[in-house]
């Protein structure tokens, strides 16, 4: 299987997006267009904003930074467990996603700055490491040297840094850094402690906090760079863009982490990973839906509701007829229905939508293979993130059927 990545370029969906508003835009009549938008890079609104380098930019650091969160939250609760080859796969994975974030800074800043970043970078990810092993291991002096050093010399290192070559000020990249090194040290306080209740509503908070560094960034590069990114970074439709980027990649990550506590009949994580994915599906259909109107979102969430029971019974149950049932139902029922929802709610083709639902649904169903074979662990890490990376072309089409669909509500 090819694995997504999500560097510089590779996620650009540019085509698929153009086939998605030739699509709508036949069934749903003349597009809409701009308004004032708050970019640094102004530009339209309303569906001539979506696909810019600029709404790239940002898409493409929030996903970035919000897998960043979830990669050492997974490593964290790997190393909590004793679950050596998971937490090996979630360590190469830190690396992938700083090697991807590298190649966002190359394009911006030139390969010199982008060496700059990852030493940077390398180094923030060592003190989370040394954080985690430090709290896990209840050894309290290197936990605390970690987190000091984290907060007094990345920190205000990368602050200096950013100042250097975006016009965004060192001080408010500071309280961006030390505001997101506390809620990261916040979840991973709260596996040491086994509390998984907050460890998940914590995570939740982390992830989506991650989204003020990331737009802080892309708004900083857009105005250095305008000319390499063009466009509007902060119309409506953009935000949509962003936020269903965020919230589908939430979704597997969180899903996949539900299935790994059934898979692994961790009982004291279940009813917590399974709150926070209901939780995630709640947020995802209220954004999808809430154009629409009630009966959009309601029906969304039955759709995404159905999809996660089909998933417990596919992770934890040893009744092979049962559990063919919910591959059928995941693979079958679960597709055709939300493409069916997306189609009458925002007019999303089926013949897009679908093939798109099916590549992530099964990607999602090969990590749940992973976590059910022992020999697998060392994969799990590499198929979450393909899970992750196939949710985003889907966001993006969404994305460009509701502002199309609704282009007076983007404009």
């Amino acid at each position: 299987m090819v694995r997504p990545r999500y560097g510089v370029g590779v996620l650009r969906v540019g085509r698929l997006v153009a086939m998605a508003l030739v699509i709508a835009a036949a069934a749903c009549g003349p597009l809409g267009d701009g308004g004032a938008s708050p970019s640094a890079s102004p530009a339209p609104g309303g569906i001539a904003s979506l696909d810019s380098r600029a709404a790239d930019l940002r898409v493409r650091l929030n996903v970035l930074l919000g897998e960043h969160v979830m990669v050492i939250a997974k490593q964290a609760d790997a190393a909590a467990a004793g679950r050596t080859d998971e937490y090996a796969g979630y360590a190469t994975l830190l690396t992938t996603n700083r090697d991807d974030l590298v190649a966002v800074m190359t394009s911006a800043f030139g390969a010199s700055a982008a060496a700059r970043f990852e030493g940077l970078w390398s180094e923030e990810n060592d003190h989370l490491v040394d954080y985690t092993i430090g709290a896990i291991t209840h050894n309290g002096a290197k936990a605390k040297a970690a987190m000091s050093d984290l907060l007094t010399s990345f920190v205000p290192r990368f602050a200096e840094f950013i100042s250097s070559v975006t016009p965004l000020s060192a001080d408010g990249v500071s309280a961006l850094g030390r505001d997101q090194a506390g809620q990261q040290k916040a979840f991973i306080d709260d596996l040491a402690g086994k509390s998984y209740a907050r460890f998940f509503a914590d995570l939740r908070a982390a992830y989506g906090g991650s989204a003020a560094l990331a737009d802080a960034l892309a708004s900083g590069i857009a105005t250095r760079f305008a000319d390499k990114f063009p466009g509007a970074i902060g119309s409506k439709g953009v935000e949509l863009r962003v936020k269903l980027n965020s919230l589908l990649q939430e979704d597997s990550y969180l899903a996949s982490m539900t299935t790994g506590s059934l898979a692994g009949s961790r009982n004291t994580e279940q009813a917590a990973a399974g709150a926070a994915l209901t939780a995630s599906a709640t947020a995802l259909a209220g954004l999808i839906g809430d154009p629409f109107g009630a009966d959009a979102k309601a029906g969304l969430l039955q759709v995404l509701g159905d999809r996660n029971a089909e998933l417990v019974i596919y992770s934890s149950t040893n009744d092979d007829a049962r559990r063919q049932g919910a591959l059928s139902a995941l693979t079958g029922a679960y597709v055709q229905q939300l493409a069916a929802k997306l189609r009458d709610i925002m007019g999303l083709d089926l013949p897009l939508a679908s093939p798109a639902i099916q590549v992530q649904v099964q990607s999602l169903i090969d990590v749940v293979d992973d976590q059910l074979a022992p020999a697998s662990a060392a994969q799990i890490a590499d198929d979450d993130r393909t899970a992750a990376a196939t949710m985003l072309p889907l966001a993006d089409l969404i994305a460009a059927a509701t502002v199309t669909a609704k282009p007076e509500a983007f404009a």
